[in-house]
């Protein structure tokens, strides 16, 4: 990539605004990070490239908060420095309906996923008792050690505290949100009232998620709303690990998660980096438990409760794909994992099915019924009962295909990737978002394809043409139709598409190699579209070396 300084440049430019942009890009935040050397030489950049898209909401709201809305009820704007004295009271702070000081209530706008792994603490927070969410169930109070001194936040890059004082901090609240539209239509619908006497601290990743977040609450009658601005990132770049976040910041890139002792912007001896910011080390996922910084790990694994922080895209949730801590210990004795949502379906809700014999799927389907009509009212249920009834018609099916003997028991099948259904041996279980390209899969990877290329040199294969992939002869416009590596289970029966029309050809990871196609489907077999373009493997290398292909040329 450009150099920083000549990047920094550009940023001031267009800060300043042009006539041809007429100030569009003009007070943003923008946050620059520093990638750590070891991060790219395992994986690809996470930020090979810089793309600008137009897009109705940069945050799903399901259009429960406009653009409009934000100005006139957005929460209002705390710096790292505001937001940390307001965490420890120190701050004028704001007085409830009898002249008392507020309590302070704060609140985590990410998913479960984020909040497991690290968290603000609140020094002066209580249990509060608010629907759909979790104060101390996951992540118990802890005894911490934080900068009290409103001297030290004066001025100054260091976060060096001039005093300090050690509290028992109870964790920010988890709203338990799988997707963000859930802040709004679970939990601020639920607690709205219970927090409208209390003074609300929220916090994001970088800030853009509390714009919303902020809006829902205060349209709800909650108007005593705080929001961090510019997030977890501008308040560890300050703050690092000597401040009230706890844990590790997750980001969504190869890094994955980021060490607050990482962050901050100037170095011990008070010299910034060259480029006037952070450099981050990224994680790894090597299959060990974490040796060195375990006083910062708050993540727990959901089977054994033992420290554990470690987000890895091969580990989800086999009921809602969600990311789930597992360690790699009790992950080599599962064939799927469940998230705590699901915990209590972990005996009756599998995705594949193949191990298990008719009397097991007898007892899982008897359990799945229980589970489905425990759920009461049915209208205050209805996706949660729709998931389990799916399941309950795909285990009634497998039975009847196992007593008519059309398949058998597969006690010794493989695992298989619950993101593309794959097989261990095709899929390293990282094949979907920025995972794709990390991990032992890819050094597989790479291995297997040398010995294939070795081989077809050997074999009298010109260098030339051997370098020319398959993915070579596809382009924009051409027909296709499934192919070869077609996966029912994760696309859908062949019978339900029949001509496709490929619209892009791009990158199945972040790089450069053209492996994948995007194709509006036309089930009237001709060139057009009826539904948004789809993406599938055009030349994929699997771990065992083998191309996929989702589809395939007329």
């Amino acid at each position: 990539g450009p150099p920083p300084s000549l990047l920094l440049g550009d940023i001031d430019r267009l800060d300043r605004g042009t006539s041809s942009d007429d100030g569009l890009f003009t007070n943003i935040d923008w946050k620059l990070s520093k990638v750590d050397p070891a991060l790219s030489s395992r994986v690809r950049s996470p930020f090979p490239d810089l793309k600008i898209t137009s897009v109705k909401e940069i945050v799903s709201t399901g259009g429960s908060v406009t653009i409009d809305e934000i100005p006139r009820y957005g929460g209002r704007h705390l710096s790292p420095e505001e937001f940390h004295r307001a965490l420890l009271g120190h701050d004028d702070g704001s007085v409830d309906d009898e002249g008392k000081k507020k309590e302070i209530v704060v609140i985590d706008v990410r998913n479960t996923f984020e909040h497991a792994i690290g968290h603000f603490v609140n020094p002066n927070g209580t249990d509060i008792a608010l629907s759909g969410s979790s104060l101390n169930a996951e992540a118990p109070a802890v005894t911490t050690t934080a900068d009290n001194s409103d001297a030290s936040l004066q001025g100054g890059n260091t976060a060096t505290a001039s005093s300090s004082a050690t509290v028992t901090a109870t964790p920010a609240i988890n709203p338990q949100m799988t997707n963000f539209t859930q802040f709004d239509t679970q939990f601020c619908s639920r607690n709205a009232s219970s927090l409208k006497n209390k003074r609300v601290l929220m916090y994001c990743t970088g800030g853009i998620r509390c714009e919303k977040a902020s809006a829902m609450l205060r349209k709800r009658g909650v108007d005593d709303v705080c929001q961090l601005s510019g997030g977890i990132h501008r308040y560890l770049e300050r703050f690092g690990d000597k401040g009230l976040f706890k844990g590790k910041n997750f980001c969504f890139d190869q890094r994955v998660a980021i060490d607050p002792r990482d962050c901050v912007v100037s170095s011990d001896d008070g010299e910034e980096n060259d480029d006037g910011r952070a450099t981050e080390r990224a994680d790894t996922d090597n299959g060990t438990m974490p040796q060195d910084g375990s006083d910062n790990i708050v993540g727990k694994c959901v089977e054994c409760s033992s420290p554990y922080d470690t987000i890895s895209g091969s580990r989800v949730c086999t009921v809602c794909r969600d990311l789930v801590l597992v360690c790699p210990k009790c992950c080599d004795k599962l064939r799927e994992l469940h998230c705590k949502r699901h915990a209590d379906w972990k005996c009756c809700y599998f995705t594949f099915l193949e191990v298990f014999t008719s009397d097991e799927l007898t007892k899982q389907l008897v359990e799945l019924k229980q589970l489905r009509d425990g759920l009461v009212p049915p209208t205050g249920h209805k996706c949660t009962r729709k998931t389990l009834s799916r399941q309950i018609d795909k285990v009634q099916k497998r039975i009847r295909a196992l007593d008519f003997g059309e398949v058998q028991v597969e006690k010794d099948a493989p695992r298989r990737c619950r993101t593309c259904m794959q097989s261990e041996d095709i899929c390293d279980f990282k094949c979907w978002g920025f995972w794709k390209q990390s991990g032992v899969g890819d050094q597989n990877v790479d291995r297997k394809r040398k010995e294939r290329d070795d081989d077809s040199v050997g074999g009298g294969v010109d260098k030339q043409t051997k370098s020319v992939s398959h993915a070579d002869n596809v382009s924009v416009g051409a027909n296709v139709e499934p192919g070869p590596d077609w996966n029912e289970l994760r696309l859908g029966p062949k019978c339900s598409v029949s001509v496709g029309k490929v619209v892009e050809v791009k990158s199945w990871g972040s790089g450069s190699n053209n492996d994948c196609v995007a194709v509006e489907w036309n089930s009237d077999g001709k060139n057009g579209s009826n539904s948004k373009p789809q993406i599938y493997r055009w030349g994929v290398v699997a771990r065992n070396g083998q191309k996929m292909y989702d589809v395939t040329k007329i």
